[in-house]
């Protein structure tokens, strides 16, 4: 295995990891060669090897200390750190994220709202696009943003967490995204959550859609608990009037101090410039009124 700070890095900086080794097999190892290599699909950006002499009957085995400076991009990119020990099926492979050095999060040049103001809707029906993004502390329709999923039975910790007067949990099961859609375009993303979105979604909320068309599915959805089942939006569009809207409630200042917020900042802007940005399902004034407290 790996031990590293984190998953998420800017082109140029350094990435450190120890690598170490538990044997539990019948028969004791030799001298160890481990293989590495930092990859971006095929093409090998960086690679080498390390040689450990196990002390006789150890099963805990410190490999070395790796100090790589991860390459330049130019685009968000997604690589993959992998470990082999040669001669042997022992292998291990970790997913990283490499971001550009200089990446515009200013949500400039756009119409950012906090709130569905009589400017925002004004601007609307002249035809405009507008980004809807709420402080998450102030929405009381929503639930909170939460990157682990629930832990086996939220009823039961639940009522748990209540009868000793503890926070209940949060309880939700990850994102469902469509990552096909261009808003991803800068952004390139699985179907699930995967480490760029742990603290994006750690300073946002989900609004609750219950009860809206099943024709509006939100971009990114977070998938509640069993026992709650809400239709939860952590991202999604719409059109009003005459214009086309785009909602995120995320607080844009604390996710804006990481490379991954940033790129997803500036995912965001780039998506509401183009001419993609086209919403299909279009939503009442009141629909959204109803949605967004």
């Amino acid at each position: 295995m790996a031990r590293f700070e984190k998953y998420n890095y800017v082109s140029g900086e350094g990435f450190n990891a120890h690598i170490e080794l538990c044997w539990y097999r019948s028969y004791a190892p030799g001298r160890i060669k481990l293989q590495w290599k930092l990859a971006a699909g095929q093409r090998v950006l960086a690679s080498g090897t390390a040689n450990a002499a196990p002390p006789s009957r150890a099963n805990y085995i410190d490999i070395c200390e790796l100090a790589i400076d991860m390459p330049a991009v130019d685009q968000m990119t997604k690589v993959t750190f992998a470990l082999q020990i040669e001669g042997t099926d022992i292998c291990k492979v970790y997913d990283l994220w490499i971001y550009p050095q200089q990446v515009n999060a200013g949500l400039k040049d756009i119409h950012l709202f906090e709130e569905l103001s009589g400017e925002a809707l004004a601007l609307l029906e002249k035809g405009e696009n507008v980004l809807l993004m709420p402080k998450p502390e102030r929405l009381e329709n929503a639930v909170e943003g939460f990157y682990c999923t629930d832990f086996w039975c939220y009823p039961m910790f639940r009522s748990i967490s209540e009868s000793m007067n503890r926070p209940v949990p949060v309880g939700t099961m990850g994102l469902l995204i469509d990552n096909s859609h261009p808003v991803f375009r800068d952004f390139p993303s699985e179907q699930y959550s995967t480490y760029p979105w742990w603290s994006i979604v750690s300073h946002s909320k989900s609004i609750i859609m219950d009860g809206t068309a099943k024709e509006w599915s939100p971009i990114v959805q977070t998938i509640d608990n069993f026992e709650r089942n809400h239709k939860l939006g952590f991202l999604l569009e719409c059109r009003v009037g005459q214009g086309n809207l785009l909602v995120c409630a995320l607080d844009a200042d604390k996710a804006g101090g990481t490379p991954e917020g940033r790129q997803f900042l500036s995912s965001l802007t780039a998506y509401m410039k183009s001419a993609e940005f086209r919403p299909r399902y279009e939503a009442s004034v009141s629909e959204l009124l109803q949605l967004i407290h």
